[in-house]
């Protein structure tokens, strides 16, 4: 299904990991352009000819033949495909360079060379290099402000591509190792052509990965809440997680206090009239019981008498253990 999607990520680079991030990138790189130095001079020994239909041709087979193959439904996935896409992707650019310039009338058909290389961005990049890039995506790295940019433009299934690619995965997979400190971190935002609101007009990107608590502030202050998977995220879960648990004990209880007061009232009415105190303890722990003297109770006086109970419609007594129990059970 297609789906037109681009991405853009800031981050504030711990001042530690501005060198190792570009070591990173460096290292993936160059094993990608020199790889596919190889591989280009390996097709020029070949191949080689001052034909442009032949060498088209050849270069189309030779191409195929280096890429790797697609992943199997049930194959486990090949760590090393990025990395071999990327130099396959190198190969077919640098010798479709050299075909253009060919057909420009410029030079003649040749073996690749670096300076063929660096003309389509696979040239040799040293620790002076602060731009990286391929096919879908790009990093740039301000040392001074210790600022990562990654962007992706707007293409079919083009994040989904850059993340797959060796940038993308060299990247990430990067940042994913780094210890964050205070003010560093960042966000990606995401946007795709379902984004939009029919009209061509973008309803704003949205925010699909953070990093550090710089990344978890800016995503408090978009969206209201923490990242769900970030300390304070996590924290404010607890906290409501507790909330409701107090709130559902607090109902709890008081439902517990309702049917108690409702069983006391329910024995009363029942045993009103009876020769023993109804009146409730002190304790609320039940009924008195006590036997009226003189229509009172010792401890209830009248009270107690108004509530008596115990006496049957045939005159018997009804201990008061027997009325203290819930009467609707």
């Amino acid at each position: 299904m297609s789906r037109n999607e681009a991405e853009t990520g800031e981050w504030v680079l711990p001042s530690a990991e501005v060198a190792r991030v570009k070591k990173a990138l460096r290292a993936a790189h160059n094993g990608v352009a020199e790889a596919a130095y190889r591989e280009a001079k390996a097709f020029w020994k070949q191949h080689g000819t001052q034909s442009a239909t032949k060498y088209a041709e050849a270069a189309d087979r030779f191409v195929a033949q280096i890429s790797p193959r697609p992943p199997s439904l049930y194959g486990r996935p090949d760590p090393r495909a990025a990395h071999q896409r990327a130099v396959a992707d190198a190969v077919r650019e640098v010798l479709d360079r050299i075909a253009w310039h060919a057909r420009g009338g410029g030079q003649a058909l040749h073996g690749a060379t670096w300076d063929d290389m660096d003309g389509v961005g696979w040239g040799r990049k040293t620790n002076r290099d602060t731009t990286f890039g391929d096919a879908e995506a790009s990093v740039r790295i301000n040392e001074k402000t210790r600022t990562l940019r990654w962007t992706v433009e707007e293409n079919n299934h083009a994040v989904e591509h850059a993340h797959d690619g060796l940038l993308g995965k060299t990247l990430f997979g990067h940042l994913a190792k780094v210890k964050w400190t205070r003010g560093t971190g960042g966000i990606v935002r995401y946007l795709s052509e379902y984004d939009t609101d029919g009209f061509g007009l973008s309803n704003g990107s949205r925010l699909s990965q953070w990093h550090g608590p710089r990344g978890a502030e800016v995503w408090k202050q978009e969206t209201g809440h923490y990242p769900y998977d970030s300390p304070q995220g996590k924290a404010e879960a607890a906290k409501a997680q507790e909330k409701e648990r107090k709130k559902a004990a607090a109902a709890r209880k008081r439902a517990a206090a309702k049917r108690q007061k409702q069983a006391q009232q329910a024995a009363q009415k029942q045993a009103a009239g009876s020769s023993y105190c109804g009146a409730v303890k002190k304790d609320a722990s039940g009924l008195c019981g006590r036997k009226l003297a003189s229509g009172k109770c010792p401890d209830h006086g009248t009270i107690g008498a108004q509530m008596a109970i115990g006496v049957t419609t045939v005159g018997s007594v009804v201990p008061a253990a027997a009325v203290t129990a819930d009467p609707m059970g």
